[in-house]
């Protein structure tokens, strides 16, 4: 199983990057995921346990590059940046812990 991550991407070019992929010979299966909902990693990591069996290697990518001077950052901004840049990979790790370790 192998995860790619579209960063301002459009449709079009995961449809471009997924049918390279199957003419490779990969089978493609796309999901998106809202990581700041701590509960999505863990629904999107089941589906794909359901299509492939468990995972082994879990790679998340996921990010934000929204930038600010330091002078304009708010709490919420704050929150809001570290919600998208950390606080899913550890749940997002969380959710797979068990099906690795097994696998």
């Amino acid at each position: 199983m192998m995860a790619s991550h579209f960063p301002r991407s459009s449709c079009t070019q995961r449809r471009a990057h997924s049918s390279t992929l199957r003419r490779e010979g990969a089978e493609v299966f796309y999901q998106a995921c809202d990581m700041t909902d701590v509960t999505a990693p863990r629904a999107c990591l089941m589906e794909s346990e359901r299509r492939h069996g468990a995972a082994r290697v879990l790679i998340d990518s996921a990010g934000n590059d929204v930038r600010h001077s330091v002078d304009d950052v708010t709490p919420e901004f704050f929150d809001r940046a570290i919600a998208v840049k950390l606080r899913h990979q550890f749940f997002a790790s969380q959710a797979a812990a068990s099906a690795m370790a097994a696998a």
